[in-house]
């Protein structure tokens, strides 16, 4: 049997999926499609990614701190070395170097009729000039002799030594802000006289006198002289502190 739509054209319904909706349904499949590719490509390629990236950050992160180890090593290293060589500069200038003073003694003395029969040397009072409290001081005694052949000329012989070692211990490379010799590294006082005696026989040397010295100086030791008793005072700078 044949059947007839009667309704108008415009009541009529119409055949098949309207395009509107029709366009929903297809976007709604896309925007899904995509939603699932997204979370298929964040499950296998995002976390994977993150994964590694965690992974070579850990690694990083270890070397780094492996390599923090070793740095904070050298590091103890260096400053075990430093307190080492602070020690030995302080070792250095705590020291007295005997051999320059003497030689830096030797050459203040006049070149002919001068002699010193003692030498010793002791701890003096506290430090002081300005090297700081805790500079070690001492003190230099000496003993000896002039001749020549007036006693105007053995007194000059024992000015003459004291100039000479004013200028040899006090003036000559010496810093003129610490008073400090950079010979021998230590700051002395000028020298003191203590007393000075006319004599007729100059005293004999010790008795374990070399006997090669002895024969030398024999000769000249028949002259009228002049005894003298002087002191000379140094200090030694105090330790630098450790920074």
């Amino acid at each position: 049997m044949i059947e007839i739509n009667l309704l108008p054209v415009e009541l009529r319904q119409v055949e098949g999926t309207p395009p509107a909706r029709l366009g929903a349904i297809l976007g709604g499949i896309a925007i899904a499609g995509i939603l699932v590719a997204l979370v298929i490509k964040f499950y296998i390629v995002d976390i994977p990614a993150m994964k590694l990236e965690i992974t070579n950050r850990e690694a990083e992160i270890k070397n780094l701190e492996e390599r923090k180890k070793t740095v904070e090593a050298v590091i103890a290293q260096i400053d075990t070395l430093k307190a080492k060589v602070k020690t030995l500069d302080n070792l250095i200038q705590s020291r007295v170097r005997f051999a320059r003073l003497l030689d830096t003694l030797t050459n203040s003395m006049p070149k002919d009729g001068v002699w010193f029969r003692t030498f010793s040397i002791q701890p003096a009072g506290g430090g002081g000039g300005g090297l700081g409290s805790s500079g070690k001081k001492y003190q230099i005694n000496l003993q000896g002799y002039t001749t020549a052949p007036s006693e105007l000329d053995r007194r000059a012989l024992l000015t003459e030594l004291i100039n000479n070692m004013e200028d040899r211990f006090r003036v000559q490379d010496v810093d003129p802000k610490t008073g400090i010799s950079n010979f021998l590294g230590v700051k002395f006082d000028r020298p003191r006289l203590i007393g000075f005696t006319e004599i007729t026989s100059i005293p004999d040397l010790p008795g374990d006198t070399d006997p090669k010295i002895l024969r030398v100086m024999k000769p000249r030791m028949t002259k009228v002289g002049l005894d003298f008793s002087m002191t000379l005072s140094f200090e030694l700078p105090a330790p630098k502190e450790a920074h």
